[in-house]
């Protein structure tokens, strides 16, 4: 192998495109959450329930989550998406924002947010959104 280079996984990220990125973390996140089904069964079993008990949760909690999604495929299609959060949540957040575009220290562009929640958990803020390059 004289002369081969060598590619290793951190240089194939740093050459991926950043929205590609991106996805891959959210796949990473989304794959994190597949440990709940195996840390309810040791929590349980830890807790003093039985082995039987334990898996019979497990088996709701799958039930719940494959009918979860298909209710939620389907009520995506009829109403949107915007129209099933507000029914999955039960409530409508409000508020406004003012952006304006910055240039950083360094150069790369930046939007500067300031930001104003209302209602119930109303908040304001501001909020930073730099370039990526």
């Amino acid at each position: 192998m004289t002369g081969a280079t060598r590619t290793g996984v951190f240089a194939v990220l740093r050459s991926t495109p950043a929205p590609v990125r991106y996805l891959l973390g959210g796949v990473l996140v989304n794959q994190l959450g597949a440990f709940v089904q195996t840390f309810l069964i040791l929590y349980l079993t830890f807790r003093g329930t039985s082995v039987g008990f334990a898996g019979i949760c497990l088996a709701a909690y799958s039930v719940g989550a494959i009918f979860g999604a298909m209710l939620g495929g389907e009520l995506t299609h009829r109403f949107g998406g915007r129209a099933t959060m507000v029914l999955a949540t039960g409530e409508v957040i409000c508020g406004h924002t003012v952006n304006t575009p910055e240039v950083a220290e360094d150069g790369h562009l930046r939007l500067r947010e300031v930001w104003e929640r209302y209602g119930p958990h109303a908040a304001t803020g501001v909020s930073y959104l730099d370039e990526v390059s």
